[in-house]
């Protein structure tokens, strides 16, 4: 009976009193286990985010960010949890690539190779230290999804978005951005307004980002989360390979104007 009692015990103290950027979040992590000896068993994801605060602290110190942002990042600690823990997981991802319309690139691609080089290169030059695989879809691809792996599918109409392992492109070249909100990323602004940049949403000292869709590269909050690999941003190279897709896109008639628009609506971040 007194076994039973410091059993439950041990249930209530971590329910009440665990990480709570672990146990209260709807991300993908497994409550932890009471033994039998009465000691708490934490799953690797729960051991990741016992690290979150001392590495932001030290993220903070490094880079000297505001230091208001330390604050920002711990209050945020829940709503970040997904993208901080897929950080710390395997760097690699592969695509499974098909059309939901005929792209009638011009000049047109020598073959989907050649295509896919391209995603790669600009990708990976945006998510440095990560390896990104392009592949065409075949049926089935869909219920085969592992870790970071996404179905994309590409000449959409209307506006890009992503839910779960699934990214809808118009224009291929937010892939980035779209891949990001898959890792649990957030908009830096509020609504559908790049440039409300509401205290909620926006890590104070910030300054343009992928995910404030101002920048083609990422800023300190998603280095944090994500352990990127470099501190430097190609921004000159990035466009430039962001060019030499888009440019292949004039006429499309289901194209927006504005092939950085992102359709993803989101509760406040933090």
């Amino acid at each position: 009976m007194e076994r039973k009692i410091c059993l439950l015990f041990a249930v209530l103290i971590l329910s009440a009193c665990g990480p709570t950027s672990v146990l209260d979040t709807d991300v993908y992590v497994a409550d932890a286990s009471v033994s039998a000896d009465g000691s708490v068993d934490l799953t690797e994801d729960e051991e990741i985010m016992l690290g979150y605060e001392s590495e932001v602290a030290a993220y903070q110190s490094e880079i000297s960010m505001l230091p208001e942002w330390d604050g920002w990042m711990v209050e945020g600690k829940a709503s970040w949890a997904k993208a901080y823990i897929n950080g710390r997981h395997e760097h690699e991802a592969h695509v499974y690539v098909r059309y939901e319309n005929q792209v009638l690139y011009s000049p047109a691609w020598s073959s989907e190779d050649e295509h896919f080089a391209a995603l790669k290169y600009l990708t990976e030059l945006q998510y440095p230290g990560w390896t990104f695989t392009f592949l065409e879809y075949e049926e089935g691809n869909q219920d085969m999804l592992v870790g970071n792996d996404v179905v994309a599918t590409l000449g959409g109409t209307g506006i890009s978005s992503a839910s779960g392992h699934s990214i809808y492109l118009v224009y291929e070249t937010i892939f980035g951005h779209e891949f990001g909100h898959t890792l649990g990323l957030h908009h830096h602004y509020c609504g559908g307004d790049p440039s409300d940049h509401c205290p909620e949403n926006f890590p104070p000292g910030e300054g343009k980002c992928i995910m404030a869709r101002d920048s083609v590269s990422f800023g300190p909050t998603e280095n944090t989360f994500l352990l990127l690999t470099t501190g430097e941003r190609p921004d000159d190279e990035i466009e430039a390979a962001i060019a030499n897709i888009n440019n292949r896109y004039p006429g499309q008639g289901f194209a927006p104007i504005n092939w950085n628009d992102c359709g993803v609506e989101e509760e406040n971040a933090p």
